[in-house]
């Protein structure tokens, strides 16, 4: 009889850090291979989408811990989120825009800054090895990876 047991494991290969442009949501997460709609109302979100455009169109995506922070501190976001495009960008208002992005792989916080009216962090890939668990649900998500890293 097959296990059906997943078990997913943290791999350290050392990955390469990049410096990628932070959009904090409040009371909302991100996943890699989802592609998700958010609104962009606080001048740091505006600013980390306009230097992911103006970049490569890559953004971190986080959560911060209190949602009811108007503006957070380094000490109040999540360490752990997902490396993300920006698909598609939407002006509501002056104030307000809609920003489509599309998650690519989950990434954690090496060092987080505050320049140009966002935060900018130094994040690195995690990789994770997943055993055990039905034979098509390991081919899945070994699909799922191989997909991300082709759209990297």
């Amino acid at each position: 009889m097959e296990e059906n047991k997943l078990t997913i494991e943290q791999q350290d290969n050392s990955p390469a850090i990049r410096t990628l442009p932070v959009f904090v949501l409040r009371g909302r997460v991100m996943f890699p291979g989802i592609n998700s709609q958010f609104e962009a109302g606080r001048a740091m979100s505006r600013h980390a989408v306009q230097q992911a455009v103006a970049d490569d169109n890559y953004l971190f995506v986080v959560t911060q811990k209190n949602s009811l922070d108007e503006q957070p501190a380094a000490e109040d976001i999540y360490k752990t989120g997902v490396v993300c495009r920006v698909t598609k960008i939407l002006n509501v208002t002056e104030k307000s825009m809609r920003v489509q992005l599309s998650g690519l792989e989950r990434a954690k916080i090496a060092d987080i800054y505050y320049k140009d009216e966002c935060y900018f962090a130094d994040v690195e890939t995690l990789q994770y090895e997943v055993t055990g668990g039905n034979r098509n649900f390991q081919r899945l998500l070994k699909n799922r990876s191989e997909t991300s890293q082709r759209t990297i």
